[in-house]
């Protein structure tokens, strides 16, 4: 899996490289040669970009954690991933987690939206979680 890095939010934590591949060598290990090929872009995004993004194509007024675009461009490229730190760093102050360990969650759930994964229903959400879970165990 390739990964692109884009921060279009310089006030923000980052995620280090390596943490991130690892992460996506585990989403490989799970979800096969469909994931191997993929390309996908991990952008960090400001709340205002966010807000703007998710009243767009959401129809919700406020910025979220992440969304996540598919891409029609090639066989390989699958589709961003926008993660908004802002937020994020609020969620993991909230849940008493590291801030680094919210954003590879995020970037998991992201990931996994893009090869199909979604939870509106409650069967789904719980395949979705399951999967997330096994993802990031250390």
């Amino acid at each position: 899996m390739r990964i692109i890095f884009l921060n279009q939010d310089p006030t923000t934590a980052r995620i280090p490289r390596t943490v991130i591949c690892h992460y996506a060598q585990r989403i490989e290990r799970f979800l096969g040669r469909r994931a191997r090929n993929a390309e996908l872009s991990v952008i960090f995004v400001t709340s205002k970009r966010s807000r703007e993004l998710n009243t767009r194509y959401r129809g919700k007024k406020k910025p979220t954690n992440v969304l996540s675009f598919e891409t029609d461009d090639c066989a390989t490229t699958f589709g961003d991933i926008l993660i908004c730190p802002a937020v994020a760093r609020r969620e993991a102050e909230e849940q008493e987690i590291l801030l680094t360990d919210w954003l590879v969650h995020l970037f998991v759930h992201g990931a996994l939206h893009l090869f199909g994964y979604d939870h509106v229903r409650a069967l789904d959400e719980r395949r979705m979680s399951r999967l997330e879970q096994t993802i990031l165990k250390k």
